[in-house]
């Protein structure tokens, strides 16, 4: 007798919040996905993450691992953490630096997935207090599921456009 394996599987990165505040997005997908969020230098921006095996699965996955990378420049990499909760507690993420200057952190590894489960993290960060943009600048943070008995990485992408800082006019008067 044939035994068919299917593994359907999957990653879906959004915005969870921006300095804790969750219902501040400027983008979302048909399915309501925060895809992106307009922030300013110094914010803090939490993601949701999750990985899935779907139900149409007949294995479970094994060995696989949860990596983000979060945009050359954009971040603090002293300032990222994971977390199984939206507001923690918080471990500190180690990330390596690629070619490109893109922050790379593996999130969880040797990750197993039943059939039919997920698993969500939450990915803290903070863009950089000295970035300096003079217009609306869009970051690309993307997660991925890959390796161990997974075929192909998954992956999915959230961004966040960073605004430059609100000019404004400041009136003095002295009287004598």
């Amino acid at each position: 007798a044939e035994v068919e394996v299917i593994l359907n599987y999957g990653v879906t990165k959004n915005v969870y919040s921006v300095n804790g505040d969750t219902t501040r997005s400027t983008s979302t997908d048909a399915d309501g996905k925060k895809t992106a969020v307009s922030v300013f230098a110094g914010e803090t921006v939490v993601y949701k993450i999750t990985a899935t095996n779907d139900t149409g699965s007949t294995i479970e996955i094994s060995g696989a691992n949860i990596t983000d990378f979060l945009p050359s420049g954009a971040f603090d990499e002293n300032s990222i953490y994971i977390s199984d909760t939206p507001d923690g507690p918080w471990d500190t993420v180690t990330v390596t630096t690629d070619e490109t200057g893109n922050k790379i952190g593996t999130l969880k590894s040797d990750l197993t997935l039943a059939a039919g489960t997920s698993t969500t993290l939450y990915l803290k960060a903070t863009v950089l207090s000295t970035l300096k943009v003079s217009e609306e600048t869009t970051y690309t943070n993307e997660a991925q599921l890959g390796g161990g008995n997974t075929t192909v990485i998954a992956n999915d992408k959230a961004d966040i456009i960073v605004s430059p800082p609100v000019v404004g006019n400041l009136t003095i008067t002295k009287e004598v």
